[in-house]
């Protein structure tokens, strides 16, 4: 039903024009490209960029196949959905086994993926970090469960999704090697798993980001920027750098806002559990980061997180309830590793999780009315459009971009704006102005929006407009505030150096 629900309205967010470039039209480049089997070459980004100069996310492969059921940009939305709804089934395992069967796995599986987080990821595109959902899931029913096997299946696929999950599988190995076994005694077994682990981590992490990604991108690694943790040299020097990497997780405000909308819907109680930690890297990863739109609860960032906690706040709940006892008598101190409840104990700490849930989302929804945060609902729970019936509404604005997609020809290269570029790639060479160097046919502006895309060139759409005039280009078509300029020299379409997979 989940799958239903989430390809419904990906689908109609490509149908009503809402899409964008960056990020679907650059995924659609490079799945595409991966389908015919050919190198991940990305022109959203720059002539000839390979989109591992970008990020290491080989997983997305998996997406190539659907090319050959649907040669169509639709399929990635779906595909998405498809992954995104598969963490249903370690959900499922984990609750059934923790809670029993019943009514309580069936509300907590709906309430996690129907999560304002989970909701955010399929209101934003495609992203990679989508697999990371169902394999965090799997990652911790494994965990939970004693099952390596399933285990070292789950982790190396991690590490395909994205190149700062090595980070991830690292803390992974240390909540195996320490919480992730069924007796005290370390065994043999629990040191192999549990150290693999954090080596494996560890190595494909720095081979990642300091010998692949470089081979690829000149610059380097990219996103690597924590001006925070340049810290000077000396105790003193460490511990300053310290202080202020603990301020930073807080400030400013927009980043508790972040903590408390992550942790208030499970009632907090996720902090007690260890599996809590493996979601640790990404917070800190994002909230250390210089980056501005990685503090916020917007996007595809807090998907995973979500994930990891509302796993973590059932384990938390019946340690809490194994500890303090059902009438509130400090109880024998439960061990360190979990054992599954028993009948007597399973109800009662179910109901105190769901309890605790409901009152986290009510206090959260009172404390973003009151503070005028989030003024419309659809804002933090974006699939209720498609209750609304307002998912399949199209904008005059958004008539106005399929007016202008409907009209350039095929297997001609394009510098469009971003916001008309993702409903290009399928069918034409295209690019953002300002980042490539290959001979543009046609631009494509839209006058209402200050700039084209965001991008390192930061060309402004006037400055846009002024280079197209200048190269000779001439107004051919305009739908609304979208204006199409043509070449001079213009001779048709060409394929071989125009079509949708041409470098």
């Amino acid at each position: 039903m989940v799958a239903v629900l989430f390809c419904v309205y990906g689908v109609s967010r490509i149908d009503t024009y809402l899409v964008s470039g960056y990020d679907l039209g650059i995924f659609d480049q490079a799945v595409r490209h991966y389908s015919l089997f050919q190198a991940p070459i990305v022109t959203l980004k720059g002539d000839g960029y390979s989109i591992w100069a970008d990020h290491f996310h080989p997983i997305i492969a998996a997406w190539a196949p659907l090319y050959w059921i649907w040669d169509d940009i639709r399929v990635l939305v779906i595909g998405q959905a498809l992954v995104v709804a598969a963490a249903v089934f370690p959900l499922w395992a984990f609750l059934t086994r923790r809670l029993g069967r019943g009514v309580w796995p069936i509300v907590f599986v709906g309430a996690t993926m129907l999560g304002w987080p989970i909701q955010c990821l399929i209101d934003f595109d495609v992203h990679e970090i989508a697999f990371a959902v169902p394999l965090l899931a799997w990652v911790v029913e494994s965990l939970d469960a004693h099952r390596d096997r399933t285990l070292l299946i789950a982790c190396p696929l991690l590490l395909l999704v994205r190149e700062d999950m090595g980070a991830l599988v690292c803390v992974i190995g240390l909540v195996r090697l320490i919480w992730g076994r069924p007796t005290r005694a370390i065994r043999p077994a629990d040191w192999r798993a549990g150290l693999a682990l954090i080596v494996a981590g560890v190595t494909v992490f720095v081979v990642v980001t300091q010998v692949v990604i470089p081979a690829f991108a000149p610059q380097g690694f990219q996103y690597w920027d924590y001006p925070v943790l340049s810290a000077t040299s000396g105790p003193g020097g460490i511990l300053a750098t310290a202080g202020h990497a603990l301020a930073d997780l807080v400030t400013p405000t927009v980043k508790i806002w972040t903590w408390l909308a992550l942790l208030v819907p499970v009632g907090f109680l996720a902090l007690a559990s260890p599996y809590a930690l493996i979601a640790a890297p990404i917070m800190a990863e994002r909230m250390l980061a210089a980056r501005e739109p990685l503090w916020t609860t917007h996007f595809h960032y807090n998907a995973p997180v979500w994930m990891i906690l509302c796993l973590a706040a059932v384990d938390g709940a019946e340690r809490l309830w194994r500890r303090w006892g059902a009438h509130g008598r400090a109880a024998p101190q439960a061990s360190p590793v979990h054992t599954t409840p028993d009948a007597t104990t399973r109800a009662p700490a179910s109901t105190k999780v769901l309890t605790a849930w409901l009152a986290g989302c009510i206090t959260l929804g009172m404390a973003v009315s009151f503070s005028g945060l989030l003024p419309r609902v659809t804002e933090i729970f974006p699939l209720y459009r498609v209750v609304a019936g307002s998912a399949f509404r199209t904008s005059p604005q958004a008539e106005s971009r399929a007016e202008v997609v409907a009209w350039l020809p095929a297997d001609t290269c394009v510098a469009a704006d971003d916001r008309v570029a993702g409903h290009l790639t399928h069918s034409n060479r295209v690019t953002v102005p300002g980042v490539s160097e290959h001979r543009q046919v046609f631009y494509v502006l839209d006058l209402s929006e200050p700039r084209p895309a965001t991008t390192d060139a930061d060309w402004s759409t006037a400055h846009s407009l002024d280079v197209a005039e200048g190269l000779g280009f001439r107004q051919v078509f305009q739908a609304g505030s979208i204006i199409v300029l043509q070449a001079p020299d213009y001779a048709g379409p060409d394929p071989l150096a125009c079509g949708p997979t041409a470098p």
